[in-house]
């Protein structure tokens, strides 16, 4: 579905909107390959950066931005 209205009622133009998914998208993927990895070679550590404290630390403080940007 399309939502055209999707910017405006987060605060957000076209170019800040796709720096912040680009930026979770590409590191959810990344995370992703490393654990697809690690499920084959187990041997092989998850690097700290990719771990799972540090994705939810991330996702915690990414939610949070989308929550202040809702009440800019």
């Amino acid at each position: 579905m399309i939502d055209w209205r999707h910017l405006s009622e987060n605060n957000e133009n076209y170019f800040s909107h796709l720096g912040f998914a680009l930026k979770v998208g590409l590191f959810f993927l990344l995370c992703g390959a490393a654990f697809m990895i690690h499920s084959v070679l187990p041997w092989l550590r998850i690097p700290k950066i990719l771990n799972l404290s540090e994705i939810e630390r991330r996702a915690k403080r990414w939610h949070m931005y989308t929550l202040e940007r809702l009440f800019k």
